[in-house]
């Protein structure tokens, strides 16, 4: 449930409404749950790394805590401009979605990438975000990496999420 960043939920509300736009699957479709009926977790807020080494959680993306910025203060000191950025990571494995398919995970991974640029690209979401005192989203690719994983093909593409807004943050 998104609730509007206030000088009491700086980390918080930031942080859920990020969230919440990443988790809905109309945003960023789960290549392993077509039908979107929601029987994994596909949108994670740590990273499952180690817990993914059988590959059946696999695709996945996960999303940082954000780190914070405050870069000029009013004259009376009740207002700030803030800014946030989150790292999202997505991985998919070069099998896919599916086991026993032809090596999908490459198309997976376009797939989540292609939401994830349409979805902080959408006017929709942007003003949606205006709403949330969440301003200027801005999607930057900062990685991407292919490994192996006891034998297994994994593909990585690092994102950082940028935003700022000008908050009253005493009263």
């Amino acid at each position: 449930m998104a609730s509007a960043i206030t000088r009491t939920t700086i980390e918080s509300n930031a942080y859920n409404d990020i969230y919440s736009i990443l988790n809905t699957r109309s945003n960023i479709a789960d290549p392993k749950d077509p039908g979107g009926v929601r029987n994994r977790d596909f949108i994670l807020n740590s990273d499952p790394y180690t817990d993914s080494l059988k590959f059946d959680g696999y695709p996945y993306l996960f999303i940082t805590f954000p780190t914070i910025e405050y870069s000029s203060v009013s004259a009376d000191g009740k207002h700030k401009d803030i800014g946030w950025k989150h790292r999202i990571v997505v991985r998919t494995a070069r099998d896919g979605a599916t086991s026993g398919t032809t090596p999908m995970g490459f198309l997976n991974m376009q797939a989540i990438c292609d939401d994830l640029h349409e979805t902080f690209n959408s006017t929709t979401i942007v003003n949606q975000l205006k709403l949330l005192n969440i301003e200027k989203p801005m999607l930057e690719k900062i990685g991407a990496d292919t490994t192996n994983i006891e034998g297994k093909g994994v593909y990585e593409a690092e994102y950082e999420l940028t935003y700022e807004t000008r908050l009253q943050v005493s009263t």
